[in-house]
């Protein structure tokens, strides 16, 4: 389901619902453009952010609606195959 555009200071902290987000122009994001997925099992949350050249992949979690982890990045290099 599409969700809200994260752009400027909003916040993904305040993100907790399932579903796919836009990330235009954020502020607040480990990236300035991509996207994010969210999943909400009520007892855990994750996001993960996708940067808009994928070649970076962020996550984290908040258990129990508390505080959320630091962010883990991955980073690719994209080779032709």
């Amino acid at each position: 389901m599409q969700r809200d555009i994260i752009q400027g200071e909003m916040s993904p902290d305040d993100i907790r619902t399932s579903g796919m987000y836009d990330v235009g122009n954020s502020t607040t994001m480990p990236f300035n453009y991509g996207g994010l997925l969210v999943f909400n099992t009520k007892t855990l949350t994750i996001q993960t952010g996708v940067d808009l050249q994928g070649k970076t992949i962020c996550i984290r979690v908040s258990w129990n609606n508390g505080p959320w982890s630091s962010w883990n990045n991955f980073t690719f290099n994209q080779q032709s195959i």
